[in-house]
């Protein structure tokens, strides 16, 4: 299966990883739901810079950290406090933005 991503996704990939998206990319769902989720988040007003800048690194794992918002930091790793935080989980069919 080879995911299609939308412009918005393609310039989020081009911007964190250079002009030339790696091909395996194509082929990666969950790099298409970090990538996805990045967008989501920054345009609900979370700070992700530093999530974009680890991401070279974190979508091995599947993670996107840290997510900063107004009240308190988010980490993925952050589970004993789950009961205080808010989490976003995103499903998205491959190719739907």
């Amino acid at each position: 299966m080879k995911v299609k991503f939308i412009d918005q996704e393609l310039e989020a990939l081009k911007r964190l990883f250079g002009d030339e998206i790696p091909p395996s990319f194509y082929k990666d769902l969950n790099v298409a739901a970090l990538v996805t989720g990045l967008i989501y988040l920054k345009d609900k007003g979370f700070n992700v810079t530093e999530a974009e800048l680890n991401l070279k690194e974190s979508h091995k794992k599947a993670q996107l950290y840290p997510i900063y918002n107004k009240e308190k930091r988010n980490h993925s790793q952050s589970w004993a406090g789950l009961q205080n935080l808010v989490y976003y989980i995103l499903l998205q069919e491959p190719g739907i933005g």
